[in-house]
């Protein structure tokens, strides 16, 4: 792919995404399960984060991002992207102009 589209360079290592001097901002799009620890490391070094999401999985992951985001001079921004998606767009046309009928709360 690096060669395909002409990148300075390319690597299957996420830690030297993480690493390189000249990257400002980390994209996280992988398993979800390996969100957090990339949007940790990411943060930890100093990167802005654009996490699709989950952002995390956990509650305990939450809380370990919401410190390294403190601690770190990068932003983080998680990508819902649903409502791009045709269904989605399908429903909310289906939907459109509609009023709610109900009277029912939940509190």
């Amino acid at each position: 792919m690096g060669e395909q589209y002409g990148f300075r360079v390319a690597t299957a290592d996420a830690r030297e995404v993480i690493a390189h001097a000249d990257v400002d901002a980390v994209f996280v799009l992988t398993r979800h399960d390996l969100h957090a620890p990339y949007v940790i490391a990411a943060l930890e070094a100093g990167k802005h984060v654009f996490c699709e999401k989950p952002l995390a999985l956990t509650r305990d992951e939450v809380a370990a991002i919401e410190t390294a985001r403190s601690a770190s001079r990068g932003d983080v921004m998680v990508g819902f992207n649903r409502r791009f998606a045709p269904l989605v767009q399908k429903t909310a046309q289906h939907f459109a102009g509609r009023a709610r009928r109900s009277s029912c709360t939940i509190a």
